[in-house]
């Protein structure tokens, strides 16, 4: 199977992949543009960019680059110049993982199926964790969090929110410490801030980079000043959103409405 097979099967499955494709090289490597090299979120590579050594320092280079919004990366390889590979990550849709079943959960996987999101709500308790309580869910697990974090993290990629949503701090903690590695293009946990203080305190002493604390968006959601299940719900899903599409999740009279336009008249007088 060539690789445009393989990406299109990994975006119609829903399988997390970055397609690196080189598209310039110092001029004694002239003739390798347009080579591509698809990289899986378990670590699996496919394709080969000019030979097996260049091919491993572009994986490595990748693995400690965070995914936004596709990218051209410059490169320094054998103390030659010039090498530019462009970095996509095709996705056939964004993918929410809802760790916990409350109540917000059931207005949050409300909000974001409209969204037309893929969501996997998990949660332990039977008369949480089931298809009629959240009939728009694409998949509601009956487990352990520790064994659905197990089973899903390894296929968290860029394209993927993680919400965290449940009932008590060991589980905040439970599934923030296998969450926080991933590639996740959006980490949120609910909470006071004093419990997520307390909690990114626990992490840090665990050893967990103050970096990798960073990524960690909490109390999670927009100040909307929510107060309701549903509204706190609207909250987080706006910030998943503007997160996806990176904006800043400011208002529009701000960033491009009746004000912008005010001030560029004011100007021109």
């Amino acid at each position: 199977m060539n690789l445009f097979s393989q990406l299109y099967n990994a975006v119609q499955n829903g399988i997390a992949v970055s397609l690196i494709t080189l598209v310039a090289c110092p001029h004694c490597r002239k003739g390798n543009e347009g080579q591509m090299l698809l990289l899986y979120a378990d670590g699996r590579a496919e394709g080969l960019l000019i030979n097996e050594s260049f091919t491993e320092y572009v994986v490595r280079t990748v693995e400690q680059l965070t995914w936004k919004q596709p990218t051209v990366i410059d490169l320094d390889y054998e103390n030659l110049q010039g090498y530019q590979l462009f970095w996509d990550q095709p996705s056939k849709t964004h993918k929410v993982l809802i760790f916990g079943a409350g109540h917000i959960s059931r207005h949050l996987v409300e909000v974001l199926a409209m969204l037309n999101y893929e969501i996997t709500v998990v949660d332990d308790r039977p008369d949480f964790a089931n298809k009629h309580r959240f009939p728009k869910a694409n998949q509601v697990l009956l487990q352990s969090f520790k064994q659905a974090l197990a089973e899903l993290c390894p296929n968290v990629d860029a394209h993927t929110a993680i919400i965290i949503v449940t009932r008590g701090h060991q589980y905040d903690l439970q599934c923030l410490r296998a969450a926080i590695n991933t590639r996740a293009g959006y980490l949120g946990m609910i909470g006071s801030k004093s419990r997520v203080r307390e909690t990114l305190r626990l992490l840090y002493e665990e050893g967990v980079a103050e970096a990798s604390l960073k990524k960690i968006r909490a109390p999670i959601g927009l100040d909307i000043g929510a107060q309701t299940p549903t509204e706190i719900a609207l909250s987080i899903a706006t910030e998943v959103v503007s997160v996806f599409n990176c904006r800043p999740g400011r208002p529009m009279s701000i960033t491009g409405g009746i004000r912008h336009e005010w001030q560029i008249v004011a100007d021109n007088q």
